[in-house]
Order: C-alpha cells, then structure tokens, then sequence
C-alpha cells in the first residue's frame, strides 16, 4: 500500500545542502514542481530530464558544472 494517496506533484529540498539527487526520482512520474536550489549539486541525474510532467526545477544557488542534456531540454521558450 502507497504512503501517498495522492501523486506527489511539488518537492522541496531546498538549502539542505543536498550533493546527489537520487536517479529513484524517475519513479515520481507525476511530479510537476521540483526545488533544488541552494544545495551543493554539480549536476542533476538525466532521470530529472525525463520527468514526463515536470513544469518547474529550480536549480539555481548551486555550483553546477554540467547538465544532461535531457535536463536542458527542459527549458521551455
């Protein structure tokens, strides 16, 4: 039985001085919201790319040195 009647839509990390984000996150399909901004990550695993209904990742505040291209693919114009 899920801990969650719900989907989960939104998650927020942010400032918990995060390094990894785990690649389990693929599991959270019907995220839409996802906050990570103020935490020590490099990167993001591609599995946040491939967030079938994600609309917003905040990132920002962490030294990032390179995205997954699928995570670039994000960025709507």
């Amino acid at each position: 039985m899920p801990f969650f009647k719900q989907p989960m839509t939104s998650i927020i990390l942010t400032v918990n001085n995060l390094t990894i984000v785990p690649a389990e996150i693929k599991q959270l399909a019907q995220l839409k919201h996802l906050y990570l901004a103020r935490n020590q990550l490099a990167t993001v695993p591609t599995e946040v790319g491939r967030l079938p209904n994600l609309i917003h990742l905040y990132l920002f505040g962490n030294p990032l040195i390179c995205l997954p291209a699928e995570v670039m693919r994000l960025a709507r114009w």
